[in-house]
């Protein structure tokens, strides 16, 4: 099957809001997508960003890859190749077709994910976002797995920030598990995604 992750912004909000509901317990119905901030709840006064953290290089592979996936390998431009394996990426091929692809690799830190976080959180309080009571982040997670350790760094982090827009929950999802920090506790909890419900959720955003 055809496991490329590229996604519009659109999708991945509409992602986002499906998940929050159907993993985390959000109250259906509260989310909209809109702009500025991404996700906004007028009934509890509460807004959610969506944010993405991948590495650039994988990015530009993933983009390549979506472009060939289901050519015959002999027909790719090879230009294209070049580019691909230029940013890391890695294909294996068997009878003039593409059996798998990587796009390179995961890092065993999660400094990326700490700056992704980090640039969003200024941005955010930098200002022209409609005023809320609390904020919250959500974002998917491309560049490392979420050990404990790693989870904990990530809170730590968030709360030195200065914290002016009242950031209650970072939502951290990797796919097949989402961890919701709870920012003033300090605390989180590990919620499973099985693969047929991401699959399900991940067909309902398909525009």
């Amino acid at each position: 099957g055809e496991e490329t992750m590229i996604r519009d912004k659109k999708e991945l909000e509409a992602l986002a809001k499906l998940t929050l509901e159907s993993v985390c317990g959000y109250p259906s119905g509260c989310l909209k997508c809109d702009d500025k901030p991404d996700l906004q709840d007028e009934t509890y006064s509460y807004e959610i960003e969506v944010v993405e953290d991948c590495y650039e290089n994988e990015k530009k592979a993933e983009r390549i890859l979506t472009s060939i996936w289901s050519m015959p390998y002999s027909d790719i431009d090879q230009k294209k190749l070049s580019k691909y394996e230029a940013s890391g990426g890695t294909l294996k091929v068997s009878e003039n077709k593409i059996l798998t692809a990587s796009l390179g690799s995961t890092s065993i830190s999660p400094d990326h994910l700490i700056e992704t976080i980090k640039k969003k959180i200024q941005k955010l309080n930098a200002g022209g976002y409609h005023p809320f009571v609390a904020y919250g982040l959500y974002v998917f997670v491309g560049t490392t797995y979420l050990w404990d350790s790693y989870v904990l760094s990530v809170i730590d982090e968030i709360t030195r920030i200065k914290n002016e827009k009242n950031y209650k929950i970072i939502y951290l999802d990797i796919g097949f598990e989402i961890c919701i920090c709870d920012i003033e506790s300090k605390t989180y909890v590990r919620k499973n995604i099985d693969k047929e419900l991401r699959n399900q959720l991940d067909e309902q955003v398909k525009v």
